[in-house]
């Protein structure tokens, strides 16, 4: 797109700048990468990193070349995977789990076959799922989900395949506000004392003193990022 100006850092552009159909996000939520398989829509050329995106009024899971934001294709849609409105992304195993808060399930997609299954439904024995949104895997291998909307965060066992929930159980209940994405820190940090704070040494140089800032740059001229492009920092 020559005649296009991006923001710089711009890695995925909005749809406001590129069509949706070219790959353009209108309203990106989780991110992940993985590398590309080579088979399968969307899952790269086997080398290199895919990045995989959730756009979510889109209701799509796209795919882009992590290295140029080369859009590569759609991997999941209402008619690929059966899923709406996507929202939090994972991998692990080589498997691409979705929670599509539209269907109020969890979709994977294996990205080396292509098939697509659901792998936590609305209900499962006791436990209902309510506008999904973050997920992540724990030390346990459970798979962990926050049902917003139901203000909790639910674990879930999976099957060997790591395709079928067998159990569901309540991990966090009564949440005062409704959780969005999750992070799973690693259990051996948590806790740990933080390191002691480094001396500097007689012979460092002291930093270059930093010039304050122009006082006649209104907050109204500062550029604001284009509504729902990926960016790099």
């Amino acid at each position: 797109y020559p005649d296009v100006e991006f923001d710089s850092g711009t890695l995925v552009p909005s749809a406001s700048e590129v069509p949706a159909e070219s790959g353009g996000l209108a309203a990106p939520r989780g991110v992940v990468t993985a590398p590309a398989s080579g088979t399968g829509t969307g899952t790269g050329t086997g080398t290199g990193t895919c990045l995989y995106v959730a756009d979510n009024t889109a209701q799509l899971v796209r795919s882009y070349d992590a290295a140029t934001g080369r859009f590569l294709g759609d991997v999941l849609s209402p008619a690929t995977g059966g899923i709406g409105n996507p929202v939090g992304l994972v991998v692990n195993d080589g498997i691409l789990y979705v929670t599509s808060e539209g269907t109020d399930d969890v979709v994977s997609l294996d990205l080396s076959t292509g098939s697509t299954t659901e792998v936590v439904p609305r209900e499962l024995g006791k436990q209902k799922l309510d506008h999904p949104s973050g997920l992540g895997f724990g030390p346990d291998g459970r798979l962990y989900v926050a049902s917003r909307v139901g203000q909790k965060i639910i674990a879930y066992t999976l099957d060997a395949s790591g395709t079928k929930a067998e159990k569901g159980e309540v991990f966090v209940d009564g949440l005062p506000d409704q959780p969005e994405q999750l992070l799973l820190l690693d259990g051996t940090d948590v806790g740990a004392e933080p390191p002691p704070p480094v001396s500097p040494s007689p012979t460092a140089t002291a930093p270059a003193s930093v010039p304050p800032a122009d006082p006649t740059l209104s907050r109204e001229t500062r550029s604001s990022p284009r509504p729902g492009a990926v960016r790099l920092p």
